[in-house]
């Protein structure tokens, strides 16, 4: 998605002298990295503001970050798929927490602490063998 874009501004940096040859590919893979963490993160926002929840849609990106890098799970073909995936679980996540009764919401809380606790106890298993 950003490929282009990280060439030209690596293809900049190294006639400007400020990268070396040898080190462009790395710059232009970390480029085109900052540039979807930056997409993702506005992303978030948007679906956050737009459902008027953009403070439960910052908490659960920064709780979902950390357990996707550690535990895994599915891996999408392209980073495309990547963050439509990420868009459309958040959007799921964001309608859970804005449609539930208040009765229930306190049963999905409670029931969600609990995984969350299972899933770090089992992460946190699995990295000590």
């Amino acid at each position: 998605m950003f490929v282009k874009l990280s060439c030209k501004i690596a293809d900049r940096l190294e006639h400007c002298g400020i990268i070396s040859k040898s080190n462009r590919t790395l710059y232009e893979y970390g480029l085109r990295q900052m540039f979807a963490t930056i997409l993702n993160i506005l992303t978030m926002l948007l679906i956050g503001f737009i459902m008027g929840l953009a403070v439960p849609a910052m908490v659960y990106t920064i709780a979902y970050i950390p357990l996707r890098v550690y535990a895994g799970g599915y891996h999408a073909s392209t980073p495309q798929r990547c963050w439509a995936f990420s868009a459309i679980m958040l959007w799921i996540v964001l309608c859970i927490v804005k449609y539930t009764p208040q009765t229930y919401f306190w049963v999905i809380t409670t029931l969600s602490l609990i995984a969350c606790i299972v899933v770090f106890f089992a992460v946190a298993g699995g990295r000590s063998k």
